[in-house]
């Protein structure tokens, strides 16, 4: 039997919307003359710690980082069941997660049993139990445009093989259920019903601003003179896009679409790049294997890095531009689950 690691591969999750839709960070209206220290200094008391997902004892379970102390402990580990999915809103701090007691693939379909989940509080000190959502052979979390917590699973029919199920509970941010609903689908006439999150914005949060993709070309926009300045030559497509508080610095993740480049694992065209708009200059940008999934807290940009057990956290202070700390542990580390090769 293969390690509960490796299983996580079946999944089809769209991590990078649940990252997108948590990570949208402090919407404080700041005017351009605020001192970028005293904002630093507010937003600081805000969090101090954040969960992520980590191996204990041959299992992802959920970690926590403390920022004050550079330290993490052990929050959540179960001997059989398994963490597949976690998700943060950095508004509130609370985050959700997502675990499975088994993955098996039959016929070429999988199927993730015992799915159950969890609630972690918003000072990242306690977990407890939300729900049982049960078996499925897709599953798909997120923070919606409303602060609350969807997750949606399908299942095939138990008397009707050719229909596939569609579950969406949604959930308020202290873990009560606000909705339930299920669709039914032919898999015949409609095909498997898509998972899919809402599109990438490309748009500020105050809306002045923007970024655009031009053939290989990566321009900063200003929306009220739609003026362009090229910021930096990129191999892919955008895949994430995120602005500190003030929207001095634009974060922005690229990739290449595996099934068209031909290639058979990810490659060194995954990017992660910071512009700084204020001084006009690109100030640094990691391109290596990994996912580069990653949010912004106070003045931190936190990012995975690599694959696997060799998969890390870096957090990087963005104002001074140096790394504050990396995290690793045996077995690897990331923000949603084990960031792993899709040879795996």
């Amino acid at each position: 039997m293969s390690s509960p690691i490796r299983k996580i591969t079946l999944l089809l999750i769209p991590v990078f919307v649940l990252l997108l839709t948590g990570g949208c960070n402090n919407k404080k209206k700041v005017s351009d003359s605020e001192n970028t220290d005293t904002l630093a200094n507010s937003l600081t008391e805000s969090f101090s710690k954040f969960p992520f997902v980590g191996m204990a004892y041959g299992n992802p379970s959920i970690y926590v980082y403390d920022f004050a102390t550079k330290k993490i402990r052990l929050l959540w580990y179960h001997p059989y069941d398994f963490v597949i999915a976690l998700s943060t809103n950095y508004q509130t701090n609370v985050s959700f997660f997502v675990t499975a007691r088994k993955i098996e693939k039959k016929a070429d379909i999988p199927s993730i049993k015992k799915i159950k989940l969890f609630r972690i509080n918003s000072s990242c000190n306690s977990t407890g139990p939300v729900s049982g959502i049960g078996s499925g052979i897709q599953i798909y979390a997120h923070w919606n445009d409303d602060g609350n917590f969807e997750i949606i699973h399908t299942e095939v029919d138990k008397k009707i093989a050719s229909n596939v199920n569609r579950y969406t509970k949604v959930y308020s941010s202290s873990g009560s259920l606000i909705d339930d609903n299920i669709e039914i689908f032919d898999i015949i006439k409609d095909g498997y019903p898509e998972l899919t999150g809402k599109p990438m914005s490309t748009i500020s949060v105050s809306g002045k601003y923007g970024v655009t993709l031009i053939s290989d070309s990566v321009f900063f926009r200003s929306v009220d003179d739609d003026s362009l300045k090229f910021i930096t030559m990129v191999k892919g497509k955008l895949k994430d896009i995120k602005w500190s508080v003030d929207e001095k610095f634009i974060f922005f993740t690229t990739f290449i679409d595996l099934k068209s480049s031909g290639s058979g694992k990810l490659n060194d065209s995954t990017g992660l790049f910071i512009y700084n708009d204020f001084e006009d200059l690109l100030t640094v940008k990691w391109i290596s294997p990994g996912r580069k999934y990653f949010f912004i807290l106070n003045n931190y940009l936190i990012f995975e890095d690599g694959f696997g057990s060799k998969s890390v956290i870096r957090i990087y202070d963005f104002r001074k531009a140096e790394m504050f700390d990396i995290i690793s542990l045996s077995g690897g580390a990331g923000l949603i689950n084990i960031p792993l090769n899709n040879t795996d």
